[in-house]
């Protein structure tokens, strides 16, 4: 977009370095609002916004903080996390960025799929989508997910939350789990 394209030539560089500091703040506000602004930058349209947020350096400080973090930052922390790996707003998924990001992390993609679990409705709705995008796109997506526990935590769903939810984590157990899968865990 043009108007984040001039925002980001105009500070040179060392608007989204700043804000990736801030993330790392010991204070909660500055912390949790800088995840949010990362967060809305890296699903801004297109691949302008994700491409500064790599280039800074964000991957590793969002993964950390993805882990380390109150709750309220984790979760501005999934949703960079999840506009990052998706390739930017309205992204399908770059599996370049998913196998870097949680692909290389059990730990991250643990992390992430733990967000279906949450009582927080928004939060677990995230954790659903992000595991649908690990199933369609990241390389061993669906080895990766078992080995995280995923499939539990799907279906975990399936008998608690609004219907919307407990019906998608029916549809992702019967599209990549259901009667024709056979465990094999070599298949992605």
């Amino acid at each position: 977009p043009p108007l984040l394209t001039s925002l980001l030539a105009a500070h040179q560089g060392r608007a989204v370095p700043t804000l990736l500091r801030c993330m790392e703040s010991s204070h909660r506000g500055i912390a949790k609002e800088a995840a949010w602004a990362v967060s809305n930058l890296a699903g801004a349209p297109g691949r302008a916004g994700c491409e500064a947020v790599l280039k800074a350096g964000g991957g590793p400080v969002i993964v950390t903080t993805l882990k380390d973090g109150a709750f309220d930052i984790r979760k501005e922390a999934a949703f960079a996390l999840a506009n990052l790996c998706a390739g930017g707003g309205g992204g399908r998924g770059e599996p370049a960025t998913l196998t870097q990001l949680v692909g290389n992390d059990p730990d991250a993609l643990r992390t992430m799929l733990d967000l279906i679990r949450s009582v927080d409705m928004e939060a677990a709705a995230l954790g659903l989508e992000f595991a649908e995008m690990v199933l369609q796109v990241m390389p061993g997506g669906r080895t990766a997910l078992e080995a995280a526990d995923g499939i539990d935590a799907i279906e975990s769903v399936e008998y608690r939350g609004p219907s919307e939810l407990q019906l998608y984590a029916i549809q992702l157990v019967d599209k990549y789990f259901g009667a024709d899968y056979d465990g094999d865990m070599a298949a992605s």
